[in-house]
């Protein structure tokens, strides 16, 4: 027996040369140490080629500078700082985020002079009391129209109207009822062209809907869109509230659409917020029965202007059919 055991390590001894002298030089070329391949070897305790030299040269590299050292010639290198920090409310005015620069309108400038809003009241200079041809029922781009504002008034050859109604009738709100005042729909600009002492003569330069007489009309000053900056940290905020209606007359709403929230100012909304859009409505059983449905989210939607108690949307992003009544609710995510 003691025989056949020696006789068998005879064996492995003799395979093992043989194995390490035929494939020996492929191993050392590909860097792999042989003190790995016998009892007591490790790998972890030989080092590659070159290895070495590798990390003496990592211990003699200069020290990397620290975060707030690096940043301090390097705005952009400060705002992610900034971004890194667990920011509350009162943070948000940091100078980073007010820095015109990076800073992104909300909206193109067409949406936002047309987007309209919800008021309870009208505020004019006056009227358009007629335009050319008389008997004309609308008018659009490059018509005449009159406006009972003149001289007297302080008007002046050049000056610029923004023509604009109210659409009747008042929006009732879709859950309670609610009167939530008059659409003030934006229908176009006009500019002076002859001004008198009680009448003026005006072109139409923007047409966005027909223009009609009766329509009011307001000295037009160019609004500044909100601009925010992209990266701005979402504030905490629980503002829950309806979708009530749409600028445009239709009963369903997609990506695109301007929609009017029952929540404004007063909640603490602000432009470049973002609301949730969600569907609840009521779902009728087999029995015929209407019972509340599983909340699901339908869409985005970005706040463009405030009122009080009212806001402007424009809806993002929509996976389903939006409807007046459907839920909003302040996101945390943009």
């Amino acid at each position: 027996m003691e025989k056949i055991k020696a006789d068998k390590w005879k064996v492995l001894f003799f395979a093992s040369v043989f194995w390490a002298v035929t494939a020996g030089p492929s191993l050392a070329q590909s860097g792999l140490p042989l003190g790995s391949l016998f009892v007591g070897g490790g790998y972890d305790d030989d080092i590659r080629p070159g290895e070495k030299g590798a990390k003496a040269e990592k211990e003699n590299e200069p020290a990397q500078a620290k975060p707030e050292e690096a940043a301090k010639n390097d705005p952009l290198a400060q705002k992610e700082l900034v971004m890194g920090r667990d920011l509350t409310r009162d943070s948000l005015n940091d100078q980073f985020f007010n820095d015109p620069s990076k800073q992104e309108p909300l909206t193109y400038p067409q949406m936002y002079e047309t987007a309209g809003y919800m008021s309870k009241s009208l505020d004019y200079d006056g009227e358009l009391i007629d335009g050319e041809p008389s008997g004309q029922g609308s008018f659009s781009m490059e018509d005449t129209v009159y406006i009972n504002i003149g001289e007297a008034d302080g008007a002046s050859n050049g000056a610029q109207y923004i023509v604009y109604n109210a659409a009747r009738p008042n929006i009732k709100h879709p859950i309670t009822g609610a009167d939530m005042g008059f659409k003030v729909l934006i229908n176009g600009v006009i500019e002076l062209t002859e001004v008198n002492m009680d009448i003026s003569k005006a072109r139409v330069i923007r047409s966005y809907n027909a223009i009609e007489r009766g329509d009011k009309v307001r000295l037009y000053t160019k609004a500044d869109i909100p601009s925010l900056d992209p990266d701005r940290p979402v504030a905490d905020k629980d503002i829950d509230g309806y979708l009530v209606a749409s600028k445009d007359p239709k009963k369903g709403y997609a990506t695109g659409d301007v929609v009017f929230f029952d929540v404004g100012g007063s909640t603490g909304v602000e432009p470049g917020d973002v609301f949730d859009i969600i569907d609840s409505r009521n779902v009728i059983r087999k029995d015929g029965k209407k019972v509340k449905g599983i909340p699901k989210l339908i869409g985005k939607a970005k706040i463009i202007s405030i009122q009080d108690s009212s806001s402007v949307a424009f809806i993002t992003r929509s996976v389903d059919a939006i409807y007046a009544g459907d839920e909003v609710s302040y996101s945390r995510t943009r």
